[in-house]
């Protein structure tokens, strides 16, 4: 039997060893991708009606917020419509009013009276129509952004669909990146992925990971969201994050029976213990607690459930 006692009593010798917790051995892998920053909403804004272009208030490089005037359209033309709609809502109830009085004492016929119910919806509909077009003439920001190009000037007739101005969102920006296949599992579980630009580190978190492989490159696109401070849309810098699984080095590993592994201490005796994801000459994730004493010198001799005596490193 092994390690029995031998002949007179005399117990088995014990391998003397040295060891060390696995958190002083392992590492995280470092990992980085090129990315860069995009906004969401790189917009045109345009006109909506035709009109003259009385002022826009607004310059390249300014920064805007939303429902900030940025054109101001000449607005008579829609003005007067919007005056003569309403005028003619005010006579289609007046008129229906009237025939209602009438109805009551039996002077009206009942298709007399629904034409003026359908006069008054259409006069109605006509004078919602015409606000609507006097609210276009001041063409105002649909978010917070940056003028980032001027189409229109002043004094210029716009037509609609004519854009006036760009406008970058500031507020709705995204960083985009191409990592290999192989690395997507490290960053699913990256517990502080970074935006690394301008020598700054803008926390980062994963929004989507796209299932379709770049043809060109045989790389998949991350979509990654600020979880702090937003680095400026159009920023070119770098993902950088860490595995979330330690990883032993190399020089750790040892085969037995065909498998890889390392020697841990178990009471008084060496365990070897099995890293299933280990391939040869590459560093292997351990998953084991961190105060799990890995054992150094002495391991390569070691056998599975051989007799240790620890010695000071």
């Amino acid at each position: 039997m092994a390690h029995a006692q031998q002949a007179g009593g005399v117990p088995p010798e014990r391998v003397r060893v040295t060891s060390a917790p696995l958190s002083e051995l392992t590492f995280f892998p470092a990992y980085s991708a090129p990315a860069k920053v995009i906004s969401l909403n790189d917009s045109q804004i345009s006109a909506q009606l035709q009109a003259r272009i009385l002022s826009m208030p607004v310059r390249v490089g300014e920064t805007v917020k939303k429902d900030q005037l940025l054109a101001q359209l000449e607005c008579r033309d829609a003005e007067f419509t919007q005056a003569a709609a309403q005028s003619r809502l005010k006579l289609a109830r007046k008129e229906l009013a009237r025939l209602q009085k009438l109805k009551r004492a039996s002077a009206v016929t009942e298709q007399n009276l629904n034409r003026a119910e359908t006069d008054l919806q259409q006069a109605d509909i006509s004078y919602g129509q015409a606000r609507l077009q006097v609210s276009r003439c001041e063409v105002r920001a649909p978010f917070n952004g940056v003028v980032t190009a001027r189409q229109g000037a002043e004094g210029e007739l716009a037509n609609p669909g004519t854009p006036l101005l760009s406008l970058t969102d500031t507020d709705n920006i995204e960083v985009v990146a191409e990592i290999p296949p192989a690395e997507t599992p490290t960053l699913s579980a990256a517990k502080r992925p970074v935006f690394s630009w301008n020598s700054r580190q803008h926390p980062v978190a994963l929004r989507a990971l796209s299932p379709v492989l770049n043809p060109a490159n045989r790389s998949r696109e991350i979509r990654l969201l600020f979880s702090g401070l937003k680095a400026p849309s159009g920023s070119a810098g770098r993902i950088r994050w860490h595995s979330g699984d330690a990883y032993l080095p190399t020089d750790m590993l040892l085969q037995r029976d065909g498998q890889t592994g390392v020697f841990v201490i178990k009471g008084d005796k060496a365990h070897f213990v099995v890293l299933p994801d280990a391939q040869p000459g590459k560093p292997a994730s351990v998953n084991l607690a961190p105060d799990t004493r890995i054992i150094l010198d002495g391991r390569f001799g070691l056998k599975d459930g051989d007799l240790i005596e620890q010695r000071e490193l």
